[in-house]
């Protein structure tokens, strides 16, 4: 998969979620919050459907405006995204570059 396809699938996909319904405000919100203060990476895990995407839509409307990536890797054009391959080039474009 090459950088310029990947960027394409990474600004689709954050319009997406920024325009997906916020749904009802989650209990884990308010001690996430706490969290989001430092500079660590914060994992939410979860079964199916028990909300975890709609947290996610909650927390980015709240605490980010453009500076964020989602890659939601159910996407089908994905389908041939390798790790071993794909992954560097992944996390190596700046935010900016994908606004482009």
């Amino acid at each position: 998969m090459n950088t310029r396809q990947l960027k394409e699938i990474v600004v689709q996909q954050r319009e997406e979620i920024k325009e997906k319904d916020r749904g009802i405000e989650r209990e884990s919100l308010g001690e996430i919050r706490k969290y989001l203060k430092i500079p660590h990476v914060v994992i939410i895990s979860g079964v199916r459907r028990s909300g975890k995407s709609t947290l996610l839509t909650q927390i980015i409307s709240e605490w980010f405006d453009e500076k964020f990536y989602y890659l939601n890797f159910e996407d089908e054009r994905l389908i041939s995204f390798s790790a071993e391959e794909d992954f560097d080039s992944s996390i190596n474009f700046h935010i900016l570059e994908v606004s482009d």
